[in-house]
């Protein structure tokens, strides 16, 4: 997969994500990188 199409899919993730949340994109963002040695954990089972 092209990385333009990769970012404009994380993107439109960080859109929904937000709308479903009732938030901003920067503050969802904020929050996958605050915690992204957690997530990858969970998500890669480390």
């Amino acid at each position: 997969m092209p990385s333009k199409d990769v970012y404009y899919n994380y993107l439109k993730l960080l859109k929904e994500v937000a709308i479903a949340c009732d938030t901003s994109i920067q503050e969802v963002e904020m929050l996958l990188f605050a915690h992204a040695e957690i997530l990858a954990d969970v998500v890669l089972d480390i």
